[in-house]
């Protein structure tokens, strides 16, 4: 076995998703073309607002729920070998169908929300499932063709990190190794979530709910364990802040109507971490992926606001000038420490639209979307 029964995991999910908002035939083929043309025309608006390089490596999948979860779940089997996780864990036929019925629930939650995936790892790929992303933009009561474009835009901010700090898919593996193999053998490591299990257990759901599983993971993890994890989410906090950034700063010049869906689904946001929803999210860890974009974002804000993009890109060029969980808080102490510089802090909002990066018009966007995107999985929608 593989410590993780992945045909399991697999089945599991898939038995628990819903096919996903109905649309005709005809909807969701306009849906999809209109996604693909999406994808293509938001990596130049990156590029163009941003000023990170792009070499366009990247292919686009259009794809419905199984898929992604099928690819989530190859993407997670190659990170738990990759990082070599899978030598830790006991190599038996119960703790084997236990994880993989556990990650199968995951996977199945993640399904019904997710809008967009990067994936930077082996082959890079962006995938963006479409009965989601058509279901959000009906539920949000917003102009289709403007939603699609601004999801496409966060999604290939990502494809722009990577390609401007190619080490940082690297970087994120040896992290996740460092966070597993922080204990030397594994009956540290069974000790350890043995701890974690029990601390969530005896958790009720309001601790749950306020302290959330990664928190807790964290409090019960030795030292260099902790270390690692906050090196990922310093790292995964500037990414998806910074991609949250980026799809606003394109401005309304391109999106007329990027009021209307930042408030929207903004007020969308915060509704799902309320209530006995927020259960599942503490439970999966996606209050902690809320987090990472409200502190990213405010940190990308912050030193655009003291310097400029070019600064802020500072962070993508090399390791040691990503930041720490402290400087997310204090984009001040990350100008001083990656310039030398010290900015004097300032009561002026971050501008909405960089003066020295503006959009490209739309004709003027080329079709950087890697051919392979053309024979993208068409989504099924029943």
């Amino acid at each position: 076995m593989n410590a993780i029964n992945w045909e399991l995991a697999t089945r599991i999910a898939n038995k628990l998703t819903k096919p996903g908002p109905q649309f005709s035939k005809r909807e969701m083929a306009v849906g999809v073309a209109e996604l693909r043309a999406a994808a293509s025309e938001a990596i130049d608006l990156v590029v163009n607002t941003s000023g990170l390089p792009n070499d366009g490596r990247a292919a686009v999948y259009v794809v419905d729920r199984p898929t992604i979860i099928t690819v989530n779940i190859a993407n997670s089997a190659y990170l738990f070998q990759a990082s070599g996780t899978d030598k830790l864990l006991p190599d038996e036929t119960a703790a084997d169908n236990l994880f993989g019925v556990v990650l199968g629930t995951v996977m199945s939650y993640l399904a019904h929300g997710v809008l967009g995936q990067f994936v930077p790892f082996q082959h890079s790929a962006l995938y963006l499932v479409a009965p989601n992303i058509m279901g959000m933009e009906r539920r949000l009561n917003v102009d289709p063709h403007d939603f699609r474009l601004w999801v496409c835009l966060h999604e290939q901010t990502h494809q722009a990190q990577f390609a401007a700090a190619p080490w940082m898919a690297e970087r994120l593996l040896q992290l996740i190794a460092q966070v597993t193999l922080a204990e030397k053998d594994t009956q540290q490591l069974a000790d350890t979530l043995l701890r974690t299990g029990e601390k969530i257990l005896k958790a009720g759901r309001k601790e749950l709910r306020d302290t959330g599983i990664v928190n807790l993971i964290r409090q019960a993890a030795p030292a260099e364990m902790s270390a690692a994890l906050d090196a990922v989410t310093a790292q995964m906090s500037l990414l998806e802040g910074h991609a949250d950034v980026i799809m606003d700063e394109v401005g309304p010049g391109v999106i007329k109507s990027l009021a209307d869906i930042r408030a929207k689904f903004d007020n969308r946001r915060a509704e799902r971490t309320k209530g006995i929803k927020s259960l599942p999210a503490k439970l999966t860890g996606m209050d902690a992926k809320m987090a990472q974009y409200a502190d990213g974002a405010q940190f990308c804000r912050g030193v655009i606001r003291e310097t400029d993009m070019d600064t802020l890109n500072l962070a993508f060029a090399a390791p040691e000038n990503l930041p720490s969980v402290p400087e997310l808080a204090d984009p001040a102490s990350w100008i001083a420490r990656v310039t030398g510089t010290r900015q004097q802090p300032s009561n002026a909002p971050a501008p909405s639209h960089s003066p020295a990066r503006r959009a490209a018009p739309v004709s003027e966007t080329t079709e950087r979307t890697s051919a392979s995107s053309q024979s993208a999985i068409e989504p099924k929608v029943g």
